[in-house]
């Protein structure tokens, strides 16, 4: 089993930006992020509904550049809805989220050891569940060999790795949290195959 570390993702994050450093990161992260908001404007159905905390712009960009290049459609709110305050809660942004989140066939919750969640997260994670969404935590970890063991609430949904194929393909293993061993691909999980 592999996890995503946080490496890997802040890699994903400057290559996909082309930022030559951190200085420029946040510059070029926003042009992108433009790029992809003109690109996508028209996009009804998603594969993901990106959930994270406000505060990981590096590990939410690069996370979803990895999603992207493995092949999958994924939404972020204030990449394609720019116009909602996820700093306040409100009954707009919420209806906004709702709208979204039946619009994405799986929501995937990023968590970090350094990472606390924000005020939306818990929110969006128990409405999709609550509509009979499919929800998978997405930990990133420091060290490649680390494992994930879910804190609260986290705990109690399948989470995510990724598989090497041959070629420098990757692919999403969906992990059963009690059974870490007992593992489906993505796509069989979307399709209702629990690990």
């Amino acid at each position: 089993m592999s996890l995503f570390t946080i490496d890997d993702i802040h890699s994903a994050a400057i290559k996909e930006t082309g930022a030559t450093n951190e200085n420029d990161f946040s510059e070029k992260a926003d042009a992108l992020l433009l790029e992809q908001f003109i690109d996508q404007a028209t996009v009804n159905r998603f594969d993901i509904y990106l959930t994270h905390a406000c505060s990981g712009k590096k590990v939410v960009v690069g996370t979803y550049c990895l999603l992207r290049k493995m092949g999958f459609t994924v939404y972020v709110d204030w990449i394609h809805d720019r116009h909602i305050d996820r700093t306040t809660i409100n009954p707009a942004t919420a209806d906004t989220l709702q709208q979204r989140m039946l619009q994405c066939e799986s929501l995937m919750f990023i968590t970090t050891r350094r990472c606390t969640t924000s005020e939306w997260m818990p929110w969006e994670c128990g409405y999709f569940d609550g509509h009979g969404g499919r929800v998978a935590i997405l930990p990133i970890v420091d060290q490649p060999a680390e494992t994930y063991e879910g804190r609260e609430f986290l705990g109690f949904y399948p989470f995510i790795s990724r598989s090497h194929l041959g070629s420098g393909k990757n692919q999403l293993r969906i992990h059963n949290p009690r059974e870490p061993a007992r593992s489906s691909f993505y796509e069989n999980w979307i399709d209702g195959e629990n690990p």
